[in-house]
């Protein structure tokens, strides 16, 4: 009886299972590492998040400086400029593209 397919499989299964529990729980993902370049280009007409910022006129250094943007405005820029309604819509879908990637599934 053949079982290299079983073991390939167990294999698989065991390493997606790493990958899984070296995502749960909290974590702080850089917003470069969410807003790539792929998804920027796959979802808006820039290619980089430096770009869609700065078109609208949002400038940060940082995570406190970012917070600092009216959500309104950014949410305007956002409907203007990708196929998304909404930062919250964006950074979700950012969110699953990040998982997909990090878990291997896509």
């Amino acid at each position: 009886m053949e079982t290299s397919g079983f073991d390939e499989l167990t294999k698989a299964l065991n390493d997606l299972s790493k990958r899984v529990e070296e995502l749960s729980g909290e974590h702080s993902i850089p917003l470069s590492d969410l807003l790539t370049t792929g998804f920027m280009h796959l979802h808006s007409k820039y290619l980089s998040a430096e770009d869609f910022f700065k078109a609208g006129g949002f400038e940060f250094n940082s995570q406190e400086e970012f917070e600092k943007i009216p959500e309104v405005e950014l949410d305007q820029h956002i409907q203007s400029n990708t196929n998304f309604l909404t930062w919250s819509e964006m950074l979700d879908e950012a969110v699953k593209d990040y998982m997909t990637n990090k878990l291997e599934l896509g």
